[in-house]
């Protein structure tokens, strides 16, 4: 099913389907479909795609500035990574510090976000995290740009008031959830050994607007259903992510894993041509998913040579006070860094492998810990061609569907850019709002909003 070609010193992927070709340039990341009624115009598609271009390479313009409050948790999940034989919590001027720090030393960014997902259960830190939103609330003020609180929480605590409360200091949260009952009741249990999953699902329920709240969930056994995952997911929340652990892949077998990936593949296919939805497709595209993320790639001819933006535009601080690579290695040795020191992290490391530049390599932290990598690489691999099927299927198959997919894509990959208009606008008031008032009134008055665009006393 895949092949290789050399066109023009690139290397190309193809992808040989019943009656379409997929071509990728594993150089620059272009990727273009050929209907097999068409292959003698190939050179014609290859000149209009610009198939053999500068890779469009991007530039990651926000700023993540990871704030690990605390190390306690109400949980025992049975793969925690955080040990628990000390409890740290982080001092609220500590935190306040290290996010004036991340400005100060990142001052170009088109907006930050301060996760406040860590290695403990941040609702336990209320009183903390509504100081942080004021704070950032503020600060977003002084240097008119956004500065978005989140995080995720086990949903234990949440309750529909403290819901209520956390929306109203516009800060975004969503869940960790194990995909479906029988898989999440088996990991997430509390302190005395009894699943949550329809606790956490109760709590949910009660909030009211639920609209961006999302769910999140990694998997570590291989005998996971992803496909169930999916769908159960799908039931509740409007966004959702699934990825791997980081863990040891040694000896782990992926085909289980695979099936489930290749079964809702063609339930998003099946979705967008019979049910003309693409309902399920905007979810994962529209969070942290692993497979949605490489559809978003093959759809906007990513080209990607790092792994993440740790060590150049993510920055984290433990619950101990020290600052790490990534909220994944805090108290680990390894992870320590002075943040001051931008590091030029890349996927030298994949040689030869030609899907370096569309994965990015693997997580470095997974590197650092865990020798083995194969079976993580052979997803990757698996998912890429997946992704490619979805983008190709739909496209040759309902042009309206595909750019209604294609409008969904564009508002992923713009949506981190800095609100030129508003700050436009801003500007016109002289001092009338403030950064954070005008920003509400864009998303609650629109004809406030339209008529100070437009210069009119309203």
């Amino acid at each position: 099913m895949m092949e290789m070609l050399s066109l023009n010193n690139d290397k190309i992927i193809v992808l040989d389907y019943e009656y379409y070709n997929t071509y990728y340039n594993t150089a620059n990341g272009r990727i273009i479909n050929v209907p097999k009624d068409y292959l003698d115009y190939l050179e014609d598609y290859f000149q209009i795609n610009d198939f053999f271009g500068i890779p469009n390479t991007g530039i990651c313009s926000i700023v993540t500035i990871c704030i690990n409050l605390t190390t306690k948790c109400n949980l025992r999940c049975k793969y925690c990574f955080n040990p628990k034989t000390v409890h740290h919590d982080l001092k609220l001027e500590d935190a306040i510090n290290f996010i004036d720090s991340i400005v100060s030393f990142k001052p170009h960014a088109s907006k930050y976000f301060v996760d406040l997902s860590g290695s403990g259960e941040p609702l336990l830190c209320l009183d903390k995290i509504l100081s942080i939103a004021k704070y950032c609330n503020k600060k977003q003020d002084e240097i008119k740009k956004d500065i978005i609180v989140q995080f995720a929480t086990n949903g234990t605590l949440l309750t529909k008031e403290m819901a209520k409360i956390l929306k109203e200091h516009k800060i975004l949260f969503g869940f960790s959830i194990d995909g479906y009952k029988e898989l999440h009741d088996q990991y997430r249990v509390d302190i005395n050994g009894n699943g949550t999953f329809d606790k956490i699902i109760s709590n949910y329920l009660n909030i009211e607007n639920k609209d961006f709240i999302g769910c999140a969930m990694t998997f570590s056994d291989p005998n996971t259903d992803i496909y169930k995952a999916y769908l159960t997911m799908n039931e509740y929340f409007e966004t959702i992510s699934i990825r791997p652990a980081r863990m040891e892949y040694k000896d782990f077998r992926i085909d289980g894993i695979l099936e489930g990936y290749k079964k809702i593949t063609s339930y998003i296919i099946k979705d967008a041509m019979l049910n003309k939805s693409i309902s399920l497709l905007k979810k994962i595209i529209n969070g942290d998913d692993f497979f949605g993320k490489m559809i978003v790639k093959v759809a906007s001819n990513a080209y990607v040579n790092k792994r993440c933006d740790i060590g150049s535009s993510r920055f984290t601080i433990g619950a101990d006070g020290n600052t790490y690579l990534c909220s994944a290695f805090v108290f680990d040795e390894k992870g320590k860094v002075d943040f001051r020191k931008e590091l030029k992290l890349n996927n030298d490391f994949c040689g030869a492998c030609n899907l370096k530049n569309f994965c990015g390599g693997i997580c470095s932290i997974q590197r650092l810990n865990y020798e083995d990598t194969s079976a993580l690489c052979k997803l990757k691999e698996e998912l890429f061609i997946l992704a490619a099927k979805v983008c190709a299927e739909i496209e040759l198959n309902d042009m309206d569907i595909y750019s209604l997919f294609v409008e969904e894509v564009s508002k992923v990959l713009l949506r981190n850019n800095e609100d030129l208009e508003l700050l436009e606008i801003l500007e016109n008031q002289k001092g009338k709002y403030s950064y954070s008032q005008l920003k509400e009134i864009k998303y609650t008055d629109e004809a406030l909003y339209n008529a100070l665009k437009q210069n009119l006393n309203y």
